[in-house]
């Protein structure tokens, strides 16, 4: 191993420590879009669920349409 390819103690610490920062960022950035797509997911269902309602609604009052 070279001497420049060693890093001392030190060194890696704050490296470490960095990535762990970096997780952190990461981290508050997607543990809220996890909470807004179950939100999304919940009224995606319901607009489905009244979608099939309104559907139902035109067959029974125009049988005709397909």
């Amino acid at each position: 191993m070279k001497e420049k390819d060693t890093f001392t103690a030190r060194q890696v610490a704050a490296l470490l420590e960095d990535v762990r920062g970096e997780f952190r960022s990461v981290s508050e950035v997607v543990l809220p879009l996890r909470e807004d797509m179950a939100e999304v997911k919940d009224r995606l269902t319901r607009v489905e669920e009244r979608l099939i309602g309104v559907e139902d609604a035109v067959r029974l009052a125009i049988p005709d349409l397909s």
